[in-house]
């Protein structure tokens, strides 16, 4: 989804680019680079997600350079994550879907687990930058630069809005683990194995099973002024 900025959102990202210094571009330049990968303010937006002011003011940058992201183009997805905990998501999220009334993107809760219950779901975060890996990654394999398991929050946003935009089901056929955990150590995994629709949930796998299919992992872009 292309998203358009005003003249004073252009003199703003300017002026953050010139004071972070090297490694910053503007998000417009990331979405020219990047295209389908690249899901920004807008997108959420599109999606009744809420973005204040200052959220869309900190992500109208991109913290890396245009090289960094030509590297990225086939491999990566950007994704602006709106503030608000996991709960708060799916709730925008349930309404957007029975808006829709399409079961092609059919989301839906699953309590078992309890997780809405859970510190990873309730503890609310900030308005960020992910950039995801398209691919999981085993636990045992070596990780890049900057890279770290993506939370909760992020990845299930990732995956609904490349649903929602792009018709893509990320991580699709996979248990993958985030890097959320409960205060008895056990591992939060998104579980999108094996099902008709994207239908995620969250739980925590024991000892005994072997579904686990990676790790979602990517680079949390922090701007430092």
């Amino acid at each position: 989804m292309k998203g358009t900025m005003t003249r004073k959102g252009c003199n703003v990202a300017r002026a953050l680019c010139k004071a972070s210094g090297a490694g910053v571009i503007p998000a417009t330049q990331a979405e020219e680079i990047l295209g389908r990968g690249y899901i920004g303010v807008a997108a959420g937006c599109a999606c009744n997600f809420y973005f204040s002011h200052h959220d869309r003011v900190y992500l109208c940058v991109v913290a890396m350079t245009e090289d960094e992201l030509l590297t990225c183009q086939q491999t990566h997805i950007l994704v602006a994550v709106p503030a608000g905990s996991l709960v708060e998501h799916r709730q925008i999220m349930d309404t957007v879907i029975h808006s829709k009334q399409s079961l092609h993107y059919l989301y839906e809760h699953e309590h078992e687990d309890g997780f809405h219950e859970q510190q990873f779901a309730t503890e609310r975060g900030e308005a960020e930058w992910w950039l995801i890996r398209r691919q999981l990654v085993s636990e045992k394999q070596t990780l890049l630069n900057g890279e770290c398991a993506v939370s909760a929050r992020a990845a299930d946003y990732s995956i609904f809005m490349c649903a929602q935009l792009l018709g893509e089901r990320l991580f699709w056929q996979c248990e993958a683990c985030c890097c959320d955990r409960l205060k008895d150590g056990r591992q939060v995994a998104l579980d999108n194995f094996n099902r008709t629709f994207p239908f995620f949930s969250y739980h925590i796998p024991n000892q005994s099973q072997s579904n686990v299919s990676g790790v979602i992992v990517g680079r949390k872009l922090e701007l430092k002024l």
